[in-house]
């Protein structure tokens, strides 16, 4: 695995109500000094918070943040009821850190030290990032699906076809649910995909492919590394098998003449 590209992390909080210091996005002042603070391009607040029964919700966007003296892009930052979102482009450990700055600066604007990790009652992660991969992509299906792809499709066709190659795939991973945590806080937790799959845009041929789970990064790429380790060994096993059954062809060949 190598040429890891566009790694975008997203990570969920949920919180205890009345956590996120809402009031303070109220505030014009407090709303452009936490946009100057992180350098977003701009925000949403679809229905004013301060009228009554409207629901909590903002949406900050296109952000940036130094970490570790590095920056850091925040591509986007939202505030629904009880929860946040944070999506960065960079690792699961980063997210982490961009989380711990924010909730320090929010926590000092509202004068209260409410959001923290600690208080955080379920995290949940998703990440996504472009990777070449040394593999031969049919091997992920099964011999009666290519058979059924490269005879019985092409001999559908009226006309000449050029390729026909594998180009979705996605899994839907149902999580079991945590009862106690649904009847105390009436949290569950929805299906998340795990995709493999050529990039879209790119040849099929360059091995480049889109991955997406709903893990951290760190636990993502290992994934992700142990699915090229075994479509190599299934490609050297093949090559093997090719080569040793070529072998033993020559040699019985060999043989006759000689007779």
């Amino acid at each position: 695995m190598k040429n890891i590209q566009n790694l975008h992390v997203t990570q969920v909080r949920i919180f205890p109500e009345d956590t996120i210091p809402y009031q303070i996005f109220s505030l014009p002042e407090k709303v452009k000094q936490f946009k100057d603070r992180y350098h977003f391009a701009g925000e949403e607040i679809p229905i004013p918070l301060q009228l009554p029964g409207a629901p909590k919700l903002i949406i900050f966007q296109m952000g940036e943040v130094k970490i570790e003296d590095s920056s850091t892009i925040i591509d986007q930052l939202q505030f629904e009821g009880r929860k946040m979102v944070l999506e960065v482009a960079a690792s699961s450990n980063v997210a982490d850190m961009v989380f711990l700055d924010i909730a320090d600066f929010v926590n000092k604007m509202a004068g209260n030290a409410s959001l923290s990790e600690e208080r955080t009652l379920t995290k949940t992660e998703e990440t996504k990032c472009t990777v070449f991969l040394q593999i031969d992509y049919w091997e992920v299906f099964s011999d009666k699906t290519k058979w059924f792809i490269k005879d019985d499709l092409q001999k559908a066709f009226d006309r000449p076809v050029f390729a026909t190659n594998p180009s979705k795939l996605t899994f839907e991973i149902i999580f079991d649910q945590d009862i106690d945590l649904f009847r105390k806080h009436r949290i569950h937790f929805v299906p998340k995909p795990l995709t493999i799959e050529p990039r879209e845009g790119i040849p099929f041929d360059e091995q480049t492919y889109f991955t997406c789970s709903p893990f951290g990064s760190e636990v993502h790429l290992r994934l992700i590394e142990a699915f090229e380790k075994l479509f190599e060994a299934e490609i050297g096993r093949k090559k093997m098998k090719s080569y040793t059954t070529r072998v033993s062809a020559l040699r019985k060949k060999g043989g006759k003449k000689k007779k």
